[in-house]
């Protein structure tokens, strides 16, 4: 989002008609109008507005307002994330996948994920911090038939 930088100072006098430009008339109005201090809890309410107005159930968007709401070291982790994605070329080609010492990769099945129990995500939190807060912002972005849960690391 653009800051604008106003100059309150400056916008007075551009707003004053020029024949009631006078130095003490400007002295009195600008003493009189301290608009930076409102400007700036605008701005600031303006920035959370226009995050929740952008907001959805998107991975990336939803870990990026946890980071900034909850705390910097939030992330998500969801099912898809802990597969390995092997694509389908055309037959006779060969496919490697992991380490080019390893011959074969252990892929996890859907029992076997331990850490997702039946859950979409998991969000994982540090320590010290508010889970029913985490809970609550999620529930207020998350799709409806999304299933999370939250972990303190």
């Amino acid at each position: 989002m653009r800051k604008l930088n106003v100059n309150f100072l400056r916008l007075i006098l551009q707003l004053l008609p020029p024949h009631k430009r006078q130095p003490i008339r400007l002295f009195v109005l600008q003493s009189l109008i301290d608009l930076l201090p409102v400007y700036n809890v605008f701005d600031i309410w303006r920035s959370q507005q226009c995050r929740l107005i952008n907001m959805n159930s998107q991975k990336k968007v939803l870990e990026s307002y946890l980071k900034m709401i909850i705390h910097p070291s939030v992330f998500i982790l969801t099912y898809t994330e802990m597969l390995v994605l092997i694509s389908l070329f055309v037959e006779e080609q060969l496919i490697s996948v992991g380490l080019l010492s390893e011959s074969t990769v252990l892929l996890p099945l859907l029992d076997e994920l331990n850490i997702l129990d039946g859950f979409d995500f998991v969000a994982f939190v540090p320590a010290g911090t508010d889970v029913e807060k985490t809970k609550i912002e999620i529930e207020k972005f998350k799709a409806i038939d999304k299933h999370y849960k939250v972990v303190i690391q």
